[in-house]
């Protein structure tokens, strides 16, 4: 039997977390609420230091006056969010765990953010020889042409990282479920032949979820001139919800095509017995 395509298992984990909307809503709409409640304390805090409106401080952040403290607020806690989010969502598709409305991390959080940082922190030291050696072109041809090498150097050496990196992803739906038969080298042994569908069914499942949650930012854009004060904050806390909301079902979506990959290339032999629903 073929293996599904990048595209079939990218509309397939869309439909998934559509279908059981939900079930997804347990734990994202609590984790969009924390993340509202944050971008709110946030503006109400800065308001009463600077004496000013709440709604005029909303408007310095949309503007990008205020950006670093509306990413640092919304940042940190929407961090928690997409691990609980990709946790629960990988042990709800593998293990058929029902996500319930919690403010607690699912097990498996601590792990999962861990290995996160270590490929991210892998991702920057793989691309550095490129970077080094897209610098030597750049200095020793002269030039507009030394400096479009030195580019196309640099994108490859950037290009390969990557690839290294997402070889490297079937630890993270190993991690979510408990097992610990998975490590980077025996996923980049088994990823062989995987990173289109991988890449292409991420990139799809995200996107979509991603370009939906431009409407609500739009809708923002568009009618701030026609709100004044406390609507125009309720209507901002209320696009921030939203959003949130579908970047949170852009990570189960990605999580889902993972899960699907993870499902059918791993050998159910080799499965842990407590994560065998994994393979039924």
């Amino acid at each position: 039997m073929a293996k599904p395509s990048g595209v079939t298992l990218g509309a397939h984990s869309v439909s998934h977390v559509l279908k059981h909307l939900r079930l997804f809503a347990n734990i994202a709409g609590v984790w969009s609420i924390v993340v509202t409640a944050a971008v709110a304390a946030t503006c109400f805090v800065l308001a009463i230091s600077e004496g000013s409106d709440v709604s005029a401080i909303m408007m310095r952040m949309q503007d990008g006056d205020l950006l670093r403290p509306y990413l640092l607020a919304s940042g940190i806690a929407s961090t928690f969010g997409q691990l609980a989010i990709a946790v629960g969502w990988f042990r709800y598709v593998l293990l058929g765990e029902r996500p319930e409305l919690s403010f607690s991390m699912p097990k498996g959080s601590a792990r999962y953010f861990s290995r996160s940082l270590i490929l991210l922190f892998g991702a920057v030291v793989l691309a550095i020889p490129g970077f080094i050696v897209g610098a030597i072109v750049g200095r020793f041809v002269p030039g507009d042409a030394g400096k479009i090498a030195a580019a196309i150097v640099m994108g490859v050496g950037a290009l390969i990282a990557v690839y290294i990196c997402i070889r490297a992803w079937l630890v993270f739906p190993a991690v979510a479920i408990g097992s610990t038969d998975m490590n980077f080298q025996r996923s980049f042994r088994l990823t062989k032949g995987s990173v289109a569908p991988i890449l292409i069914g991420t990139v799809i499942a995200y996107g979509l979820f991603l370009l939906m949650a431009i409407i609500p930012m739009g809708a923002i854009d568009l009618t701030s001139d026609y709100l004044d004060g406390s609507t125009y904050v309720a209507a901002t806390l209320a696009s921030e919800f939203v959003v949130t909301f579908l970047i949170y079902a852009a990570v189960a979506a990605s999580a889902g095509v993972l899960a699907r990959i993870y499902q059918d290339i791993v050998p159910a032999q080799r499965a842990n017995p407590e994560q065998i629903a994994a393979f039924e």
